[in-house]
């Protein structure tokens, strides 16, 4: 659906990649997850929040992290960490972005944490949308830049009966994932296919660990 929508794809491509160039520079060489969040109107030119009326009721704590130092800033509402290495953006068309680098360490990536970040980070955008009224369906981007050679803490390799290769490329981009219902949402379901195709890149068919 993502791909078949030209005019929505090349312009979230545009914002993608802009976004991703900004955040190398910031993060130099450090590995980064980013996250965004796509109203399926967020790239029409009649959507523009009211920043006025939704700034004390979005919530607004970057991932990967309890500080929540927010401020309006020119493209919405943002916050980030005491020590900038975890970052919030509430544009003003809708998107919202989450941005780390504590998920990613050492190049290795543990699934574990990365579940339970998503899992919190789904609920809060979610909870922001329906507090700010944009109910319509929202895709959800995750991916992974500064990784080549990543592995994953949580593979145990003599308890596999197969080579574990690093990952050999410097990105990881998920597919896709549409949260048709906001209100109605299974958030595990909806990070499901992140979590086995992140084990899909170690030689496994499916994440191997229970979500809860």
């Amino acid at each position: 659906m993502f791909l078949g929508s030209g005019e929505f794809s090349n312009k979230y491509a545009d914002f993608h990649e802009e976004r991703v160039s900004l955040h190398i520079e910031q993060f130099m060489s450090a590995a980064f997850t980013l996250v965004h969040f796509v109203p399926v109107s967020s790239f029409d030119n009649f959507r523009n929040i009211d920043l006025t009326g939704i700034f004390n009721r979005v919530r607004s704590t970057p991932i990967a992290t309890s500080n929540d130092n927010r401020r309006i800033n020119f493209i919405g509402v943002y916050s980030e960490s005491n020590d900038k290495t975890s970052k919030f953006q509430l544009f003003r068309n809708g998107v919202t972005e989450y941005v780390t680098t504590r998920i990613l360490r050492e190049n290795r990536v543990s699934s574990g944490k990365l579940y339970d970040e998503l899992k919190k980070t789904v609920s809060y955008a979610l909870q922001n949308y329906r507090s700010i009224e944009i109910i319509e369906p929202v895709y959800m981007m995750v991916s992974f830049y500064g990784v080549n050679g990543l592995l994953a803490r949580d593979i145990h390799v003599f308890d596999v009966d197969h080579e574990v290769v690093p990952f050999e490329s410097d990105k990881m981009i998920f597919p896709e994932v549409l949260i048709e219902d906001i209100d109605n949402a299974d958030i595990r379901e909806t990070i499901r296919p992140i979590m086995d195709i992140l084990w899909n890149a170690y030689g496994f068919s499916k994440y191997s660990y229970e979500l809860k």
